[in-house]
């Protein structure tokens, strides 16, 4: 039932103070697509991330002499761990 209230309130404001009004909606739509688009970089960003680790799995009797050979691989190319200097 708030709402109500809320959007009595907002249509006297935009009766009564139109530019003003209209000036927040602008800042407040500034705000958010200002915000969306830094989390929108920075999940482009961890998803380049996420795509540079690969994982791989082998079956080669050669390389393990166990009864189940199976090799794993984690191979991590992303340039963030690089920068860290956590790279081997």
């Amino acid at each position: 039932m708030f709402w109500v209230i809320g959007i009595g309130i907002g249509l006297f404001l935009l009766f009564t103070f139109p530019r003003q009004v209209f000036m927040l909606l602008g800042v407040i739509v500034a705000v958010g697509c200002a915000g969306g688009a830094y989390w929108w970089i920075n999940n482009r960003i961890d998803e380049r991330v996420k795509a540079a680790v690969i994982t791989d799995a082998r079956w080669s009797a050669g390389v393990c002499p166990e009864t189940n050979p199976v090799k794993i691989i984690f191979q991590n190319n992303s340039d963030r761990m690089r920068r860290l200097g956590h790279q081997g």
